[in-house]
């Protein structure tokens, strides 16, 4: 396909398809530095949903006046976080 000086866009043939059936596995690669990186971003997740669930349970005393708020706010945001990040078996 090409672009004609008035803006007008001409094929000139149709664009090659690959069998369907046809799968090319060569180029795939495998990053090894993500595997590090996921477990130490499940490891810090699972370390503030742990906090925050200690904040909730009020296991720590009088740090603030909204500790179990900030605690219960803390589950609810790293708990999902943390469940996705979990590698799935």
């Amino acid at each position: 396909m090409h672009a004609c000086p008035d803006g007008v866009a001409i094929a000139g043939s149709r664009p090659s398809t690959a069998p369907a059936g046809c799968v090319d596995a060569s180029h795939d690669l495998e990053i090894g530095p993500c595997v590090t990186r996921l477990r130490l971003a499940l490891a810090a997740t699972l370390v503030a949903t742990l906090l925050s669930a200690s904040f909730a349970l009020e296991w720590w005393r009088d740090i603030s006046c909204y500790d179990a708020t900030i605690g219960h706010g803390g589950v609810a945001l790293f708990g999902p976080v943390t469940a996705r990040l979990a590698p799935q078996r």
